[in-house]
């Protein structure tokens, strides 16, 4: 038997609360006025994002900006982009030769679809 919530949407604001709590770190709206920079100081050194919550629910997000100043330098640390797995084949530095009018009927007539 699967139980229903009666209210779907507060459910999934206590999925992506619980979410936010686990995965990043969390302060309180009052202790990042009373801490400021020892906050600021946090982020700095640790380079991740900070939750502010407000009333308990997550309302802003303060991260680092020059952490990560390259996009592609950001993607690698994530893991989210690796180098391509084939070596690329080089461009043909010689003349293949020269086509006969018949083959190069024969392509123009595949490139234009008419084959």
């Amino acid at each position: 038997m699967t139980l229903i919530p009666r209210d779907p949407l507060r459910a999934w604001l206590n999925v992506r609360h619980r979410y936010y709590n686990e995965v990043m770190k969390s302060i309180s709206k009052r202790d990042l006025n009373q801490k400021t920079a020892e906050v600021l100081d946090r982020i700095s050194a640790e380079d991740e994002p900070v939750l502010v919550t407000e009333r308990g629910k997550p309302r802003w997000r303060i991260e680092p900006v020059d952490g990560h100043t390259d996009l592609w330098d950001k993607l690698r640390a994530e893991g989210r982009l690796s180098s391509p797995k084939s070596v690329e084949t080089p461009w043909p530095t010689e003349n293949p030769g020269d086509y006969t009018q018949a083959e190069v009927d024969v392509l123009l007539d595949w490139a234009k679809g008419e084959h």
